[in-house]
């Protein structure tokens, strides 16, 4: 190759680094300030922010350390422009990690976060030329870093917070090292390769299988007589956990932790899920959705095409590009757990073998036909637009892929401040969860006051002068497609909806993701028309005068428990199995909760905001007749990750009738949450009615 040719070729590779640059990078802000569409990148962001707010340098985190480190770096440094801008003084003006983690009054740090998610994912762009100019030549290594640059897995799972990118990104680093024994079976590159496997199990526990290639290419270039287990592969095997623990020290250091973490996640993808995967091919549902989804059909044929091709034509170096990426599908497809977002990694090795294939195929063309280069060049363009065309045309068609670009919560504060007239009365029903940099929008505006879903019924709003209702629309349980209090506020106009995904109203501490919202126009005076059984679901209150302009939440003197007496089914309450509503005597109302063990622990739980250093007071009237009888736990959580689990309060039997169970405590220090939990153990049966939680009142009575 001349040194033109050379030239040209690094040329042509910058290029096309710098568009893989480009498409990563132009939707990292999708759904901002909002997150949780990727339910990950909370694990990450605010582990990574604990450490720097506490100084605990243990991520304390279901992942491996290497991406929460890297993400502390950035936060470190967007914390430095932060102060250097006056954006905020110091950490402890970021709040994160309370009852909801999907939330962050100082969204930058997603924003930085996901640039360098970018930036790595960019360089293994980089790593995918290198290491096919590497095993065939710079044509195979241009073609293939093309091909990952518009990969749509690739490129979407770039702009997020996660582990799997920066795994294929060290895991493609590794391989390129291992490369490098086909010249030299020097002690130093086998050192390198055991630290970067061991870094890249640091990254993602899956990413221990780039040990295969490893082991191959040591097989493969070993010279005759020599055993199978020489000094230097001994040496690099033994460097892996050290590689390891420079990735992950606290694995060591605080190994219970690691340890106990390890067995959740290897339980969680064996046995998490096997219910919801009962009859699914998991080989089959990876091979489709990767294939029609991420990598897109054409590239997918190509790619079993070329695994072929290559395996009859050059076995050694097809097996050295299929071993890890085979052996990642199948231990992921034996798993009852379907995340196919672990299969990133396999995208480098795939556009190669695609690449090497297309290259061969113009090779043989080019015999046949005796092509000269500039005809060789044109065919090579041609079967690489073939392969990706599909690919490109997604990214010109919608740049944020899977991800939208706006939350529907953006969507309607754009349309308030557009079509509703100024200084009207607005109330913003709480489970939407508002963003507070968009209150403060409002705010500017309008007079905004926060209520919960339940505080108010329809005549309430009218007798308080509300002029608009911003809610939301409803499920009870993840499986659950039923709009449920669809009817809540029917007696109003609906004027504007927009959004696709209902609220899970049985878990409010799952992310909230693009939400159905709606806006109600309340009727100016009159009262409703309402049956006796409307009444009792939506009781008619004394005003409760004007709420100041900017009131983030109206003053509360009602029960704190939402829904205390289950006249809403499962609302605001998350119930596992064997948990049923019934209507056979309940203590007051038409419902009540009946929790029947079956062998097990049955539950029900719900999350309430408290505050630290208070006296409340909590009570429910229970029925139970079974020998075990039920009990009530209270725990209390300084965030979402790190409850302080309180000792467990036994419900004694009782032979029949409803009793009462009330208990006072203090809120301990830094307490933000109580969780409530009810529940039946063994083969118990236990009825809950009308549970109550409120501050105590220094005189007494209750608030």
């Amino acid at each position: 190759m001349t040194r033109f040719h050379d030239i040209a070729a690094k040329c042509l590779a910058l290029l096309i680094v710098l568009c893989a640059f480009i498409v990563r990078f132009w939707g990292i802000d999708f759904g901002l300030p909002y997150v949780g569409a990727y339910w990950d990148e909370h694990e990450i962001v605010n582990s990574g922010l604990t450490i720097i707010k506490t100084g605990d340098l243990n991520p304390y985190s279901p992942y491996p350390s290497v991406a929460v480190y890297l993400q502390t770096g950035v936060y470190l440094l967007y914390l430095a422009y932060g102060k250097f801008a006056g954006l905020f003084s110091s950490i402890f003006d970021v709040q994160f990690n309370r009852f909801y983690p999907w939330e962050i009054n100082f969204p930058g740090f997603y924003y930085w976060g996901r640039f360098l998610t970018v930036v790595l994912g960019t360089l293994t762009v980089y790593l995918a030329y290198r290491i096919g100019a590497k095993m065939f030549d710079r044509r195979v290594g241009l073609l293939a870093s093309l091909i990952l640059a518009f990969t749509i897995g690739h490129v979407e799972n770039s702009r997020v917070i996660s582990i799997h990118v920066p795994a294929a990104f060290v895991d493609a680093l590794a391989f390129f090292v291992f490369l490098y024994l086909y010249q030299q079976r020097r002690l130093r590159i086998y050192l390198l390769s055991g630290l970067l496997i061991g870094f890249a199990t640091a990254t993602a526990y899956n990413s221990f299988l780039i040990v295969l290639p490893f082991l191959l290419i040591h097989y493969l270039t070993r010279p005759e007589g020599e055993g199978p287990l020489s000094r230097n592969l001994v040496i690099g095997l033994a460097c892996i956990p050290a590689g390891f623990f420079i990735g992950y020290p606290f694995s060591l250091i605080d190994f219970g932790f690691f340890y106990n973490k390890l067995l959740y996640t290897l339980n969680v993808y064996y046995y998490g899920q096997l219910e919801r995967t009962q009859g699914l091919n998991t080989w089959a549902d990876y091979a489709y959705f990767v294939s029609k989804n991420w990598i897109t059909p054409a590239p997918a044929l190509a790619f079993l095409a070329g695994s072929v091709w290559g395996l009859a034509r050059y076995f050694k170096r097809a097996a050295l590009l299929l071993l890890f990426p085979v052996a990642l599908y199948a231990l992921m497809s034996l798993q009852s757990t379907v995340a196919h977002r672990n299969l990133i990694p396999i995208f480098v090795f795939v556009a190669i073998v695609i690449a090497a294939f297309i290259t061969d195929m113009v090779d043989l063309i080019a015999r046949r036909l005796n092509l000269n280069r500039p005809a060789q060049i044109v065919a090579l363009s041609i079967l690489a637009l073939v392969v990706l065309a599909r690919p490109i045309s997604m990214l010109y068609d919608n740049p944020y892929l899977g991800l939208q670009k706006v939350d529907t919560r953006t969507e309607i504060v754009h349309w308030m401040i557009t079509n509703i007239e100024p200084g009207a009365r607005i109330a913003l029903i709480s489970e939407l969860r508002f963003h507070p940099i968009e209150i403060e929008i409002l705010k500017k505006k309008f007079r905004v006051s926060i209520h919960r879903q339940l505080e108010k019924g329809p005549q309430d709003y009218i007798n308080e002068r509300f002029a608009y209702v911003i809610a939301p629309s409803y499920r009870f349980t993840r499986w659950d497609r039923e709009e449920r209090l669809k009817d809540y506020f029917q007696p109003f106009e609906l004027v504007h909806s927009s959004g696709r995904e209902y609220i899970m109203a049985s878990a409010f501490y799952f992310p909230i993701i693009y939400p159905i919202v709606k806006v109600y126009r309340v009727p100016s005076d009159g009262i409703l028309q309402t049956s006796s059984e409307d009444r009792k679901l939506f009781p008619i209150k004394e005003s409760t005068g004007e709420a100041q302009t900017g009131d983030e939440r109206a003053p509360s003197t009602h029960n704190l428990i939402e829904n205390p007496g289950f006249e809403y089914e499962s609302f605001h309450w998350n119930l596992s199995d064997n948990s049923t509503i019934e209507t056979d005597a309940p203590q007051s109302g038409k419902y009540f909760l009946r929790l029947r063990g079956r062998g097990e622990t049955v539950w029900t739980i719900q999350f309430i905001p408290i505050t630290a250093g208070k006296r409340y007071v909590f009570s429910t009237y229970y029925r139970t007749g079974s020998e075990q009888g039920g009990f009530v736990r209270l725990s209390f959580y300084p965030n979402f990750d790190r409850p302080n689990l309180q000792p467990v309060l036994w419900l004694e039997r009782r032979e029949r009738g409803w009793t009462k169970f009330e208990i006072e405590f203090d809120a301990p220090g830094e307490a933000s949450y109580i969780r409530i939990e009810c529940g039946a153990p063994g083969s118990s049966v236990v009825d809950f009615d009308q549970l109550y939680l409120n501050l105590r009142a220094p005189d007494g009575p209750r608030r």
